[in-house]
C-alpha cells in the first residue's frame, strides 16, 4: 500500500489542475483506506491481480498492483483513474456480458456498490467467471443492523454514516440476512472473519458487539464430494433371463416329479402315492384310463 506522501505525489503532481485538488480533498486526504489494511495482511496486494468493480475515483485502485484493473460505468471516473497511470475501463455492470474479455484475477474488490446496482444477484453470479483458481471476492459494504433504532445509532457513530444510511440513490438497505440471501442465490459462500473499517480502532471493537462486519471474504460455493463408487475390481452381479427348457409330450415336469405328481398329459390318471394308498386301504378298486375297475371284464361293444 502507498503512504500518504506517495499518494500525494501520484494525485497532486506539479501543476495539477483544480479538479485534482477537489478529488484529493474528497477521496485521498484522509490517508490510505483502513479497509485495505487487513486485506494487505491477508493478500499480497503488490503482486495480486485485483479487479476493482465500481472503482470510482480510484481511491482503492491506487493501492493495488499495476496488473490490476478498475471498471466503472461513469466515463469521468475512468478518465481520472487513467490520468493517475492506472488501468481502467468503462463497463456497465447492469448489462449482460460486462465481464467478457477481462481475464482472470486473484481478487475481486467490491466497495459500497451493492446498494446502487439493479440486480446484485446477477452481479455476484457473474464474478466467478473472472476469478483465477483459488481466487476470492472481497465485499466491503455498509451492513446495517435489522432494528431501525440500532441502524440509526450506528449511523451517528461511524464516519459518513448518516449519508450512507439515507442516501437518495440507494436501491436497498443491506443487512446481514439480506447479504446472505444474495450470496446463496448466486452460488457463493462466505468465509469466516470480517473487520470493521471505522476510525478509531477502539470504536471498531465496540461496534463488533451489535453491528455486522463490513469487510467480508467470499468464494464460490464448494460442491459436496461425489458418493464413492464401487471399484471395477469388485464383482458385478447381472441378472440373466431365465431360459425355458422344452418339455417332451408325456414327460413329467421336474417339480411335479419332486412332489410325486404325474403330468396330466401322461398316460393314466393315477395321482399321488398317498391317494393310491388310501384307496387300497378302503378297498376301493383302481380304475383304468377308460373308467373301468381293474380286473373287470371288458364291456361289450355295441353294434
Amino acid at each position: 500500500m502507498l503512504t500518504q506522501d506517495e499518494m500525494r505525489a501520484r494525485v497532486l503532481p506539479a501543476g495539477a489542475p483544480p479538479e485534482r485538488w477537489l478529488a484529493w480533498k474528497r477521496h485521498f486526504e484522509s490517508g490510505p483506506p483502513k479497509e485495505l489494511e487487513r486485506l494487505a495482511r491477508a493478500f499480497d496486494l503488490d503482486t495480486a491481480r485485483v479487479l476493482d468493480v465500481g472503482c470510482g475515483h480510484a481511491r482503492h485502485l491506487l493501492h493495488f498492483s499495476p496488473a490490476s484493473l478498475g471498471i466503472d460505468r461513469v466515463a469521468d471516473h475512468v478518465e481520472f483513474a487513467r490520468a493517475l497511470g492506472l488501468r481502467a475501463e468503462v463497463r456497465d455492470l447492469d448489462t449482460l456480458g460486462w465481464n467478457l474479455g477481462l481475464g482472470d484475477f486473484d481478487l475481486v474488490w467490491i466497495a459500497d456498490l451493492l446498494a446502487f446496482v439493479d440486480d446484485p444477484v446477477a452481479l455476484f453470479a457473474s464474478l466467478p467467471a473472472v476469478l483465477a483458481p483459488k481466487g476470492r471476492i472481497v465485499v466491503h459494504e455498509w451492513l446495517w443492523p435489522e432494528r431501525e433504532t440500532a441502524a440509526e445509532l450506528l449511523a451517528r457513530l461511524v464516519p459518513d454514516g448518516r449519508d450512507a444510511l439515507h442516501h437518495p440513490l440507494h436501491r436497498r438497505r443491506l443487512t446481514e440476512p439480506v447479504l446472505a440471501e444474495l450470496l446463496d442465490a448466486a452460488g457463493l459462500e462466505r468465509e469466516p472473519d470480517g473487520e470493521h473499517a471505522v476510525e478509531p480502532a477502539a470504536l471498531g471493537r465496540l461496534l463488533r458487539g451489535f453491528a455486522p462486519a463490513r469487510t467480508i471474504v467470499v468464494r464460490p460455493r464448494r460442491t459436496a464430494p461425489p458418493a464413492p463408487r464401487k471399484s471395477d475390481a469388485e464383482p458385478i452381479h447381472v441378472l440373466e433371463p431365465r431360459r425355458s427348457v422344452p418339455v417332451r409330450r408325456g414327460a413329467q415336469p421336474e417339480r411335479a416329479r419332486a412332489a410325486g405328481v404325474r403330468d396330466r398329459g401322461a398316460a393314466g390318471t393315477e395321482r399321488q402315492p398317498a391317494v393310491r394308498a388310501r384307496r387300497d386301504a378302503e378297498g376301493r378298486p383302481r380304475r383304468d384310463a377308460d373308467g373301468r375297475a381293474r380286473g373287470d371284464a371288458p364291456r361289450p361293444r355295441r353294434g
